[in-house]
């Protein structure tokens, strides 16, 4: 997929309704992925050859509370 290319909307459950969620990632080998406007998106080349998976971690707050969760985004060939 080419650079900025959107693979997954993100969204946080759990928080107040209304809240100004930020998003971050807080583990990205290489820094093949970047959050866009509310999407991860692709930040680099993705390599079939070199692995078929790559996982992110997403960390989301309101500013009070904070959650995060494993992201594994599939590399097709």
């Amino acid at each position: 997929a080419a650079v900025n290319t959107p693979i997954a909307n993100l969204t946080g459950t759990g928080f107040d309704q209304g809240a100004n969620l930020t998003y971050t990632l807080t583990s990205n080998p290489d820094n093949l992925f970047a959050i866009v406007n509310g999407q991860l998106v692709v930040n680099g080349v993705l390599d079939y050859e070199t692995a078929t998976t790559q996982t992110v971690t997403v960390q989301v707050s309101d500013g009070v509370n904070t959650a995060s969760q494993q992201v594994v985004v599939t590399i097709n060939n």
